[in-house]
C-alpha cells in the first residue's frame, strides 16, 4: 500500500496480437529474437511470451571451443546473449535512426527482457513482466538511445546480495534488476519499476570487460561535452556524466535506486545529475557507492511510518563531491547518510527520520559538509519512537585510526536558526583524549594528549581542529554546536 494518497500503484497490460513465443518452454529449448549488425528494425506492439534460454538466476556457462573449433564437452550449459529482445552491436555512432521498440511486452524470461548491446534503440512505452534477471537492460556500457515510459514489474532474481559477485565473469543484472544500465549513455525518463528482488533502477557505469578487446570504452562524439575526454576519441564508461535520469519511480524493490561507479576518480570536472525521483516502500530508497561529483535534485524517498526501514540516502566510503539540493525523505531509520570524504552539500529539503542525517567519520584527504537552505526536519508521533536516539543531525564519528583522527573535517549548520556555525563531534572537545594508549602508525608523544595539548604541542587535533570552550550542545543535534559565525 502506498504510504501517502497521491503516490499511484500501476498495472500494465501485457496482452499482444502479433506474438512470438516458445512452443517448447524446457530453458534448453526456448526460442529467443536478436537483432544483430542492422538498425533497420521498428517493432511495435509486440508479445515477446515465454522465450530467452539465458538463465540469470544461476551463472553463465558460455561455450568454449578447443584449437579444433569444437565445443569442449560441459561447457555453454548457460550461454548469455539468448534474451526475449536483444540489440546486438548495431554500432554507437549516433546517426539520428535509432532502432525501435514500441508499446511491446515481454512476459516470462528467465535471463533478461529488453536488451541494448552495443548499439543505438530506442526502447519506449513497453512492459516487462517475470523477467527472472533484469527486464530492460544496457549490456556493455557505450550504448545510447532511450528508454522511456517503460515499466518493469516483479523479477524474482538470483538471491545474492551483491553485482560483483560474479565480476570474474562479467555477468551482471542478475539480481533481479527492473533498470540494469551498464553506462550513463542513455536517456532514462518517466519508468517505473516494481516488486524487484534487488534494484529497481541501477546504473552500473563501468565498461564490460571484452576477453578480446578489453574493457568497453564510450564513444566520445556521443558526449554532450567532448572536452571532457581530452581529445581521445573514446572515454572510459565511468567518466561519463549521467545526464538523462529523471521522472522515474521505483517502489516495493530491496533497493529502490543505485548509482555505482558514476565518475569514480574521474579527472575532468564535469558532473552528472538525477532528478525528479520517487523512490517509496523500498528496503533502502536510494544508494550512491563509488559515486561522485554528482547533483541530486528533487528526489524523493518515502518508507511507510508504521516500520522503519534501514536507511533512505545511501553510500560507501568512495562517494565524495554530492550536492542533495530539496530532497524529501521520510520513514526511515536513518534518513541520509553523507559522504566521507571530498565537499558535501545539503541544500534545502524535508526529513522526517528516526534519524534524519547522520555524518560518520572522515575517511580520506579533507572533507567539508554545509547544511543549508529552507530544510524542514519533522518529527514522528510519540507513539511510534523507539528508546533509541533520534536526531536532526547525528555526528558519529566511530572508532578513527591515527591516519584518521587528524584530517581536516568541517560541518556547517546554515539553515533555522542557526547562521553558519560549525558543528564539532563531541570527540574534539578539548579535553577530550583521543588516544589513551599507544597504537600502531601513532607517535608515542600523542598517547595521552588532550586535543587542547596536542594542537599547543604539535598543531594537530581530532578532526584537525579543537571544538571552542564555549561550543554547546543544541536540541536535536549530536554534537558540539560552535557560535554563529558574522
Amino acid at each position: 500500500m502506498p504510504p501517502k494518497a497521491d503516490i499511484a500503484v500501476h498495472v500494465a497490460n501485457t496482452t499482444r496480437n502479433a506474438v512470438i513465443e516458445s512452443e517448447n518452454l524446457a530453458l534448453t529449448h526456448r526460442g529467443h529474437t536478436m537483432f544483430m549488425h542492422t538498425r533497420n528494425v521498428d517493432v511495435r506492439y509486440g508479445g515477446f511470451y515465454g522465450l530467452g534460454r539465458t538463465n540469470k538466476l544461476v551463472r553463465i556457462d558460455d561455450s568454449v571451443l578447443d584449437e579444433n573449433g569444437q565445443l569442449v564437452a560441459g561447457t555453454g550449459t548457460n550461454q548469455r546473449a539468448r534474451y526475449s529482445v536483444h540489440f546486438h552491436h548495431n554500432g554507437t555512432m549516433n546517426d539520428g535512426n535509432p532502432s525501435l521498440v514500441h508499446g511491446s511486452a515481454v512476459v516470462g524470461d528467465p535471463g533478461w527482457g529488453f536488451v541494448n548491446h552495443g548499439s543505438f534503440v530506442d526502447f519506449t512505452s513497453n512492459v516487462a513482466y517475470n523477467v527472472g534477471g533484469a527486464a530492460f537492460v544496457t549490456e556493455a556500457g557505450d550504448e545510447i538511445g532511450t528508454f522511456i515510459d517503460n515499466i518493469a514489474i516483479y523479477s524474482v532474481g538470483s538471491g545474492e546480495s551483491e553485482p560483483i559477485f560474479r565480476e570474474d565473469i562479467q555477468d551482471f543484472g542478475h539480481q533481479g534488476d527492473g533498470f540494469w544500465f551498464q553506462g550513463p549513455g542513455v536517456t532514462v525518463e518517466r519508468n517505473v519499476a516494481s516488486g524487484q528482488g534487488k534494484h529497481g533502477i541501477i546504473f552500473y557505469t563501468k565498461g564490460l570487460e571484452d576477453p578480446v578487446h578489453g574493457e568497453v570504452r564510450f564513444r566520445t562524439s556521443n558526449l554532450s561535452d567532448p572536452a571532457i575526454a581530452n581529445g581521445e576519441d573514446f572515454i572510459d564508461v565511468r567518466d561519463v556524466p549521467i545526464e538523462n535520469f529523471r521522472n522515474n519511480i521505483a517502489y516495493g524493490n530491496d533497493t529502490g535506486g543505485h548509482v555505482r561507479y558514476q565518475l569514480w576518480k574521474a579527472e575532468h570536472e564535469a558532473r552528472a545529475e538525477a532528478s525528479d525521483l520517487l523512490f517509496w516502500n523500498n528496503h533502502v530508497g536510494f544508494t550512491i557507492p563509488y559515486t561522485q561529483q554528482t547533483d541530486l535534485v528533487n528526489i524523493t524517498i518515502i518508507n511507510d511510518f508504521a516500520s522503519p526501514e534501514h536507511r533512505g540516502m545511501h553510500q560507501n566510503r568512495w562517494t565524495s563531491d554530492i550536492l542533495y539540493r530539496n530532497l524529501h525523505v521520510e520513514g526511515y531509520r536513518y534518513g541520509l547518510l553523507l559522504p566521507e570524504r571530498g565537499n558535501n552539500v545539503v541544500e534545502g529539503g524535508y526529513f522526517k527520520n528516526l534519524i534524519n542525517i547522520q555524518i560518520g567519520k572522515v575517511d580520506d584527504g579533507s572533507r567539508s559538509i554545509l547544511i543549508t537552505g529552507p530544510i524542514v526536519f519533522d518529527l514522528f508521533p510519540p507513539e511510534i519512537y523507539t528508546s533509541r536516539d533520534r536526531y536532526d543531525v547525528q555526528m558519529l564519528s566511530g572508532d578513527l585510526s591515527p591516519s584518521q583522527a587528524f584530517l581536516n573535517d568541517s560541518v556547517t549548520l546554515n539553515y533555522g536558526l542557526f547562521v553558519n556555525q560549525r558543528l564539532y563531534f563531541e570527540e574534539q572537545a578539548a579535553d577530550y583524549i583521543p588516544f589513551a594508549s599507544a597504537r600502531s602508525g601513532l607517535p608515542d608523544e600523542y598517547v595521552g594528549k588532550t586535543n587542547a595539548e596536542l594542537w599547543s604541542e604539535f598543531g594537530v587535533a581530532m578532526g584537525g581542529s579543537v571544538a571552542p570552550l564555549d561550543a554547546i550542545q543544541a536540541n536535536r543535534i549530536d554534537g558540539l554546536l560552535g557560535p554563529a559565525t558574522p
